[in-house]
């Protein structure tokens, strides 16, 4: 039986902006693709023509930390369907 075939990897970028909502407006504009709400409020998403995302939050009031120039970073995700799901964990 052959082995199961691994879903496709995604990705996103995951920026931190003191106002979301702007930097997702501004991203959108210049890729001329319509920004998203996400899961809150402080939660913005730009899709990429390419594919992916742009993810843009607030920073975590919960974990503060110090102003920075800028903070990113990189979020790989594996797109599974539900019945696919035990397959990838697997592979």
């Amino acid at each position: 039986m052959p082995e199961p075939e691994a879903p496709a990897l995604t990705g996103s970028l995951v920026l931190a902006a003191d106002d979301p909502a702007a930097l997702a407006r501004f991203y959108g504009a210049l890729l001329q693709v319509e920004q998203q709400t996400g899961l809150s409020n402080t939660h913005w998403r730009v899709p990429w023509p390419a594919g992916g995302w742009l993810e843009v939050y607030a920073p975590s009031r919960s974990r503060p930390q110090p102003r920075q120039p800028g903070r990113l970073a990189l979020c790989l995700q594996r797109q599974a369907d539900a019945t696919g799901a035990l397959a990838v964990l697997q592979a």
